[in-house]
């Protein structure tokens, strides 16, 4: 069950982001453009410490698999004045603060602390954890993104 609170849902940090989104988009009067995706195959380990690839898996057969993924990220970009962000999120309770922060998690420099329009509990990984990072830092990473789509002047809310 969804509750609101205040302004912001308490569900996760999804609904957190969704919310701050749309907030902003309507404090500045934009329209922000807006690509979500994800990375990777989270992994969790086995019972003698493996680390294995989760799957959700469609029927008792395992057919028809779907990869749960690692990170998932959103890249917004307001489509006048060309400032985006992308918000990197991770969605993997089992992991700690430090897995997030020294592990593959966080693929580009981290500028959450400069982002106040955000209301979110970044550290909270029960909710999930985010970041934000410069667009042109995150396609220095993800380069199969279409780079000439998603070019920038700054970053979004500075």
């Amino acid at each position: 069950m969804w509750r609101r609170n205040g302004s912001h849902l308490t569900q996760g940090i999804d609904f957190a982001l969704e919310d701050a989104v749309r907030e902003f988009a309507n404090n500045n009067e934009t329209i922000l453009l807006c690509w979500t995706c994800t990375r990777g195959i989270c992994t969790l380990p086995d019972v003698n410490g493996v680390k294995r690839k989760l799957y959700l898996h469609i029927d008792k057969n395992n057919n028809n698999s779907i990869p749960v993924p690692k990170i998932f990220f959103r890249i917004l970009i307001d489509s006048k004045s060309r400032k985006g962000i992308v918000i990197v999120g991770v969605i993997n309770p089992y992991l700690t603060i430090k897995d997030v922060r020294t592990g593959a998690y966080v693929v580009a420099k981290d500028i959450s602390d400069h982002i106040t329009w955000i209301n979110w509990d970044r550290d909270n990984i029960q909710k999930g954890y985010c970041y934000a990072c410069s667009v042109p830092d995150f396609l220095a990473v993800a380069r199969d993104l279409p780079a000439e789509k998603l070019h920038t002047s700054g970053i979004l809310g500075l």
